[in-house]
């Protein structure tokens, strides 16, 4: 689970054994959009299947694969989609 509070400097929890380049991600946004983020939490949970799974099962909720996961050149777009969609 993760719950993305105002700013990178407040990332409150991340629970992943992936290292998920949420800060890169939300400086982007932050940059882009010209202030700090909003509050916003996101779930992501991890899955036990094969191969690469991202799937958006509500606006707040991700199913993911380890493997999915595990691969930043793959988690930083799929995350910007995401809290794009709810910052």
């Amino acid at each position: 689970m993760l719950a993305v509070k105002p700013g990178i400097e407040e990332l409150h929890r991340v629970q992943s054994p992936a290292a998920l380049p949420i800060g890169d991600v939300l400086r982007g946004i932050e940059s882009r959009i010209g202030r700090w983020a909003q509050s916003v939490e996101l779930h992501i949970v991890e899955v036990p299947v094969d191969g690469l799974l991202w799937e958006r099962i509500a606006p707040a909720y991700v199913l993911a694969s380890t493997r999915f996961l595990n691969d930043p050149a793959r988690t930083a777009p799929a995350l910007r989609t995401v809290l794009e969609d709810l910052i």
